[in-house]
């Protein structure tokens, strides 16, 4: 299994103590990390003393699908399963029912886990069964064959959506996606605006590849941004704007960055 960390202290141990109390727990551990300052690794080395874990270099700006790649490199079973370090397996038999249901329907590149309702639900409670469901990938918590991360690596050329990406593209390699629902509880502290604000940046600037998805992202990054959103890209502000604008026109949605009322809204 491949976990990616940075300063995860308050979550990694919930996170492998839900993985090592499966059913069928994970054979191996690959932890990627990026320059945790906390004791992050210090946990994981408490709880799964062999576990493998990646430093992502030093001084470079963060690639999801870089760190995903990095794992990756390190997995050698037919089957890995990707959890984020702020998600937490809610049931005991997910990573079993996977298993099981990748080897025996070949036809499938992954199953992706689905959010609980309640967070307080029993763990000794057997998960729903898998659906064939139309679904997207989602590394915040999946088990994918191997074989098609070989076939087709993550993207490193976008920041983030980079399982949305790779969905597409095994997808069109014939690779059917499955999700389990109700199994995880998403405990990340960083999903907010500002993420979903960049989320919606990626879709926008490569609109031709997300399609209606990019369109629909563009359509709700100026509420995002009037919420009032505060956050930092590399291309700044001004030049995300400004690029916004040109996109939004492009998707054919109506601009509005020109009135005063929202140049005074967004700061």
């Amino acid at each position: 299994m491949l976990i990616r960390t940075r300063d995860s202290e308050a979550t990694i141990r919930e996170v492998l103590t839900g993985l090592l109390n499966q059913r069928l727990p994970p054979r191996r551990v690959v932890i990627v990390d990026n320059q945790s300052r906390d004791a992050t690794l210090a946990i994981v080395h408490e709880l799964v003393p062999e576990a493998v874990v990646v430093e992502y270099p030093a001084g470079e700006p963060f690639n999801y699908s870089k760190a995903l790649n990095l794992g990756m490199a390190e997995v050698d079973c037919e089957f890995c399963l990707i959890v984020s370090s702020h998600v937490i397996l809610k049931r005991f038999d997910v990573t079993q029912k996977s298993l099981s249901f990748l080897r025996e329907s070949p036809k499938y590149g992954a199953v992706v886990y689905g959010s609980v309702k309640d967070r307080d639900l029993s763990f000794n409670a057997p998960s729903p069964s898998i659906t064939d469901a139309a679904s997207e990938a989602n590394n915040r918590g999946q088990m994918i064959r191997t074989s098609c991360w070989v076939e087709e690596p993550f993207c490193e050329t976008i920041p983030t959506c980079e399982d949305q990406l790779w969905s597409r593209a095994i997808k069109a390699r014939a690779w059917a996606v499955a999700v389990l629902p109700e199994v995880i509880s998403y405990e990340n502290p960083y999903k907010n605006t500002a993420k979903r604000v960049q989320e919606a940046y990626v879709m926008g600037r490569w609109i031709d590849t997300w399609g209606d998805t990019g369109r629909a992202s563009l359509c709700s990054v100026r509420v995002l941004l009037i919420k009032g959103a505060r956050f930092r890209l590399r291309e700044g502000l001004a030049e995300i704007q400004v690029l916004f604008s040109r996109l939004l026109g492009k998707a054919g949605v109506e601009r509005n960055y020109g009135s005063s009322s929202y140049r005074k809204r967004l700061g």
